[in-house]
């Protein structure tokens, strides 16, 4: 079961890639900084003027944990499953799961 967090206006084109196979970040069309998760103005100059980068899904795993109890009960099918928190090599951080491998592996 594949389970979407609330999709909003903000996030869809998150969203929207990922059903595609991509991974798009936002990026300030003014000052170029990268950024996730999705945010209504540039964390680095405050502009609005947002768009989204699709970037490599590569990057380096800084930690992780494998999940045995469900944090939400629409989780409780998909027990166990690991998530990490990555650094991507484009620079922005996020907290992904780990898939292609038993969460044990």
């Amino acid at each position: 079961m594949t389970v979407v967090p609330g999709m909003t206006e903000l996030t869809a084109p998150y969203w929207e890639a990922a059903r595609e196979g991509r991974l798009a970040i936002q990026e300030c069309r003014s000052c170029g900084q990268l950024s996730h998760p999705p945010l209504p103005a540039c964390p680095r100059c405050h502009g609005r003027d947002l768009g989204w980068r699709e970037v490599s899904g590569t990057g380096t795993v800084y930690t992780y944990t494998v999940v045995r109890h469900p944090t939400h009960f629409a989780f409780a099918d998909t027990i166990p499953y690991a998530i990490a928190l990555v650094e991507l090599a484009e620079g922005p951080w996020l907290i992904t799961g780990i898939t292609g491998c038993p969460p044990d592996g």
